[in-house]
């Protein structure tokens, strides 16, 4: 967290248990929820440890809402922004403030009330499919079935040309990859353990580069035929910047893509799978 009053800093307690070095990236790898959970009872602010950086956990909703809804309260830096934006570059989630003013209201009218009826019927589609392969007695990963329903969801409302669907097996393939590695990353207070080679971070590579291969792949083929499909591929080329009349480049709008393909998946899924339970 960056405060804007410079060299001002609350006293903030500390969560218990952290350790010599690894500080409480230990817990926040093996249960966050577990661990979030039990010092964010604690305070209005906690700060827990990443190895040595310190991380200001916010648990009061006032507090939260200003941190949320006021820009120049709070602007995305730090250690866990750096790991984020090594992956996704500068999308809505991991951009700072004057990327992401310039950029949200390009990518507002993804979300005018107006297209909410065509997402609505691709989620009551899958939704449709997904329920419809249930049979009484059945045993179900909601975890996994709700990620990949959201995934299938995003995917369709991303993107809507027929030429996209046989990437979709591909990015349903990607993303908890991309999820769980990403996460790692953040948390791992050791940037050198992140270059040695392990199955996990050739995997997670392989994702990175396959899923980043997709977006290019289809930006080109929108651009080429000029056809607007209803999406939110097209509502990005089709973005113009209203002081400058700019457009997005592909690399803005593959950062966009790949943020939304992951924040998308993860928070839509999660929310179901806690409804169900």
């Amino acid at each position: 967290m960056k405060s804007t009053l410079a060299g001002i800093r609350p006293a903030v307690p500390v969560a218990p248990g952290a350790l010599p070095v690894l500080g409480h990236a230990l817990s926040m790898v093996r249960d966050p929820l577990d661990f979030l959970t039990g010092v964010g009872s604690t305070a209005d602010l906690v700060e827990i440890r990443l190895g040595t950086q310190p991380v200001m956990l916010v648990c009061d909703p006032e507090l939260t809402r200003q941190v949320l809804v006021n820009a120049r309260t709070f602007d995305k830096g730090g250690r866990f922004f750096e790991k984020i934006r090594q992956t996704v570059g500068d999308g809505l989630v991991s951009s700072a403030w004057p990327v992401h003013r310039r950029h949200r209201p390009l990518l507002q009218p993804a979300f005018h009330p107006g297209r909410l009826p065509r997402y609505a019927a691709v989620m009551r589609a899958e939704a449709a499919t997904c329920a419809g392969a249930w049979r009484s007695g059945d045993r179900v990963d909601v975890s996994a079935t709700m990620q990949r329903y959201a995934g299938r969801v995003l995917f369709k409302t991303l993107f809507a040309a027929s030429s996209a669907t046989p990437f979709l097996d591909d990015v349903q393939r990607c993303v908890p990859i991309l999820l769980r590695g990403g996460y790692q990353r953040t948390v791992n207070p050791v940037d050198l353990w992140e270059r040695v080679p392990t199955p996990g971070h050739r995997r997670f590579a392989a994702a990175v580069a396959r899923t980043r291969h997709i977006a290019d792949t289809l930006i080109t083929e929108y651009r080429r035929s000029g056809v607007d499909h209803d999406d939110l591929l097209s509502m990005m080329l089709a973005a113009r910047d209203e002081n400058t009349g700019s457009a997005m480049t592909d690399l803005e709008i593959n950062n966009h893509v790949f943020t939304l393909l992951i924040a998308g998946t993860e928070t839509t899924a999660s929310l179901l799978s806690w409804i169900c339970h």
